[in-house]
């Protein structure tokens, strides 16, 4: 996917709304290049970021909305969230949208960024700002997302949904969990391409 995503989606290269509040998930990278390959040991390797407008921004608590929990105090994310709001909507949306394997990190101003996928369901950040939360149930990472999450992001995805459940009560769910069943034949995912080579 290209970097600049102006071309396709012209009508988000403004910055973020006044009128309609918006906060959008993203992640710093914390190493360069020169130290892919080498062990992690105790280094956080990311940062959460939270990008939309400053009014928007002045309205978190960092505090409030830390993720709590062995899962992540372990992991390779940073414990402080940062904060940006001189991202435009679309550089923030580009951003969100990597990925840790399928589309690649976003170069700007010399730092590099990655994925929304560093909190895939932020309940910590909708209860700190509205009075009323609705979540979607997620289904489970499978075998395979997990070992990827575990091994990029080092905490268990499984282990933050089923953490959510236990700790979030109080919230409205829309179980989307058997979605891959109940819209079989209509449903996105991914697959791998095998190429015969004879």
């Amino acid at each position: 996917m290209e970097h600049d995503l102006s071309p396709l989606l012209p009508t988000l290269n403004r910055p973020f709304s006044e009128e309609i509040p918006s906060i959008i998930i993203g992640s710093k990278m914390l190493f360069d290049r020169s130290e892919v390959g080498e062990r992690r040991g105790e280094r956080k390797l990311y940062q959460k970021i939270l990008m939309g407008n400053t009014n928007a921004l002045s309205n978190v608590n960092l505090d409030s909305i830390q993720i709590q929990g062995e899962n992540y105090g372990q992991s390779a994310v940073a414990p402080t969230i940062a904060i940006n709001s001189a991202v435009t909507l679309l550089e923030a949306v580009r951003i969100s949208m990597s990925d840790m394997f399928y589309i690649e990190p976003i170069q700007r101003n010399g730092e590099y960024y990655a994925g929304g996928a560093i909190d895939l369901v932020p309940v910590e950040l909708a209860q700190s700002l509205a009075a009323e939360v609705i979540c979607e149930r997620k289904q489970s990472y499978k075998l395979q997302e997990e070992g990827s999450v575990r091994a990029v992001l080092g905490f268990s995805g499984n282990q933050r949904l089923q953490d959510i459940d236990q700790q979030f009560r109080g919230i409205g769910w829309i179980d989307t969990a058997d979605a891959a069943e109940q819209l079989a034949g209509n449903y996105c995912k991914k697959a791998s391409i095998g190429v015969d080579l004879k």
